[in-house]
């Protein structure tokens, strides 16, 4: 005995379903056939999604791999900041003009600060900042937290804190190039 169903959803027909009593229909054969294919369909499926979340995590890998330095680079970058940070704590401006480039950018991203360009300007910057702060001396330290090659260029980010009176923590951006055997700040936000 065949029995035709009509399943329906609001009155609308959706889908038919054959059913015979007692018996298996023949199409169960069709429907393996077609399972299978579905199975090798979701393999494949499963395959290339697989693949393209292997490329997608190994191309900014190997992107990152084009912009990491050396580690001997960043030990020379974290040298070039240990040298600024003595110089800063001694109130040295000589010393601490003597690690930029001629030509040097610094932007202090505070109030007192704005921005300083060439060696005259940041020396004067200092020596000013230096005489305001006489009777309270701070100190400054800096930590480097990640260091990009540009080209020849390095691109650092340094954690600072400076304790002057209350403290202040904040970051710092600096641009260093190779100058001869010494690598200079060519621009340095602070902020």
């Amino acid at each position: 005995m065949k029995m035709l169903l009509l399943l329906t959803f609001t009155g609308l027909p959706i889908g038919f379903c054959y059913w015979r009593l007692g018996e298996i229909p023949p199409q169960v054969g069709r429907r393996q056939t077609i399972l299978k294919t579905r199975e090798d369909t979701m393999k494949m499926r499963l395959l290339l999604a697989f693949t393209a979340l292997a490329i997608g995590f190994a191309v900014p890998v190997l992107a990152q791999e084009k912009n990491t330095i050396d580690p001997a680079v960043r030990q020379q970058i974290e040298a070039v900041n240990m040298k600024y940070d003595e110089a800063y704590n001694k109130g040295d401006a000589a010393a601490i003009v003597a690690r930029y480039t001629q030509d040097a950018v610094e932007v202090w991203g505070w109030a007192s600060g704005g921005v300083a360009s060439g060696w005259q300007a940041i020396e004067e910057r200092y020596k000013i900042r230096f005489a305001a702060t006489a009777s309270t001396p701070g100190t400054l330290s800096r930590k480097l937290v990640q260091a990009y090659a540009i080209g020849n260029d390095i691109c650092a980010i340094s954690e600072f804190s400076h304790v002057y009176r209350q403290g202040s923590k904040g970051y710092s951006v600096t641009i260093y190039v190779r100058e001869g055997d010494d690598w200079k700040i060519r621009m340095d936000y602070a902020n």
